[in-house]
């Protein structure tokens, strides 16, 4: 039941604080982030290193936050600009509890440099990109992965998480959205997957994994668990192989994708039990509908 809770979190639409408008309640002068209080700018420290360990990770949450709030973005040294840029963006509304995670330390090495006063951090953990459908996964996959992983400890710990890619502009502060009704009642907020209408958020029935959002989770809640999940289950298949995808005849490449993943796991919460939907949907390489669907009801049991 609590997992199905979280599901209607993941879920609700927050449209309202990315929407650009033509004027702004804030006096002239004023940052944007005085009506929330999450004004960060000048009140966190850079912190630089490997958060594969525990303390680590620790020490860099604490540096890069602010009333245990962090904005995390993820960014190799090849995309700079969009880094830069979308910094600059949440500066402008007073804001810059941001951790940057870069793909590997030469790709920190300089963004470090260019971001200063952030720094950069880095898991060591490189997924393997591995499998005979490889060549359908994008190569920032392993980053994003990490993304994932990252979030799911730092929820553990007792931080809220905003993980936003670097092409995403906020327009208003979004923690006045957060933190109002009906907002802040929910513990997963999540962009549906959508591009074009804000009318296809009462239909579209997908996640989109990068704008997400996290607050107030139990470590050992439904949310928790769900992030951690994410980054868990491509482990499953890899560590033994893929003999059980191969064995039902669906793709190596199924869930590597961050966002794959993401809406792979939504089903679980919907049923509060783990189940695995989308490699029997949208993975698989032969039979028919009902042949497909057996299996996924033998497999998930």
């Amino acid at each position: 039941m609590r997992l199905c809770v979280a599901f209607a979190s993941l879920l609700a639409c927050w449209a309202a604080c990315i929407a650009p408008c033509k004027s702004s309640t804030e006096a002239p002068g004023t940052p944007a982030c005085e009506a929330s209080g999450y004004c960060s700018l000048g009140r966190t420290k850079a912190y630089t290193g490997d958060i594969h360990g525990g303390r680590a990770l620790r020490d860099a949450s604490e540096a890069r936050s602010f009333k245990k709030e962090i904005v995390l973005m993820c960014s190799s040294a090849g995309y700079l600009l969009a880094i830069k840029q979308a910094t600059m963006n949440l500066e402008r509304l007073g804001m810059e509890h941001v951790m940057v995670l870069g793909f590997t330390e030469k790709d920190c090495e300089v963004l470090s440099k260019e971001l200063p006063s952030y720094g950069c951090v880095w898991d060591h953990f490189m997924l393997p990109m591995v499998g005979k459908d490889i060549y359908r996964v994008a190569k920032a996959v392993p980053l994003w992965h990490n993304r994932w992983r990252t979030m799911a400890r730092q929820a553990r710990l007792g931080y809220n998480v905003l993980s936003i890619d670097t092409d995403v502009v906020f327009y208003h502060d979004p923690y006045r959205f957060f933190k109002a009704p009906p907002f802040k009642k929910y513990v997963i907020i999540n962009q549906p997957e959508t591009l074009y209408s804000s009318s296809d958020y009462h239909h579209v029935n997908a996640a989109n994994g990068g704008i997400i959002y996290v607050q107030n989770a139990s470590p050992t809640g439904p949310a928790a668990w769900l992030l951690a999940e994410v980054s868990d289950r491509i482990l499953r298949f890899l560590d033994d192989n893929f003999k059980e995808l191969l064995k039902h005849n669906i793709r190596t490449s199924c869930d590597y994708m961050d966002q794959d993943c993401l809406n792979d796991v939504i089903h679980s919460v919907q049923a509060g039990n783990i189940i695995f939907h989308r490699p029997f949907t949208k993975c698989t390489l032969g039979g028919t509908r009902a042949e497909q669907e057996q299996k996924r009801k033998q497999w998930s049991q």
